[in-house]
């Protein structure tokens, strides 16, 4: 069971990185928090997928740890493009957050595949 706040941390980041204009498209809680094995010092693994993420830049990567530090010191932000996401199974990343992940909206919509919040 994945803690309510750690949910609530994870979309205000997310909705913080949306307005300052990180392009993206899908946010994903993985590892020990999305199990609901983490302890009080877990780190907040969080995937953030988008087209431009391909080959992020230094200043995506900056603004996106940035935020991530602004909104909660244990959040670990890792950049991926959705392509990359979709067909590689092989980088133990991807396949955690694929097989143990929790897709996280900024405004609370829950889609109907997957579990989301």
């Amino acid at each position: 069971m994945v803690d309510q706040s750690v949910i609530e941390i994870a979309q205000r980041y997310l909705s913080r990185l949306q307005a300052s204009g990180l392009p993206v498209v899908r946010a994903i809680l993985f590892g020990s928090r999305a199990r609901g094995v983490a302890t009080e010092e877990s780190d907040i693994d969080i995937l953030l997928l988008s087209p431009t993420f391909e080959r992020p830049t230094w200043r995506q990567e900056a603004l996106a740890w940035e935020i991530a530090r602004s909104v909660d010191w244990r959040i670990e932000p890792v950049l991926c493009g959705e392509s990359a996401y979709e067909r590689n199974d092989w980088h133990p990343l991807i396949v955690i957050a694929k097989q143990d992940g929790l897709e996280i909206r900024a405004d609370n919509e829950v889609p109907g595949t997957g579990r989301s919040v």
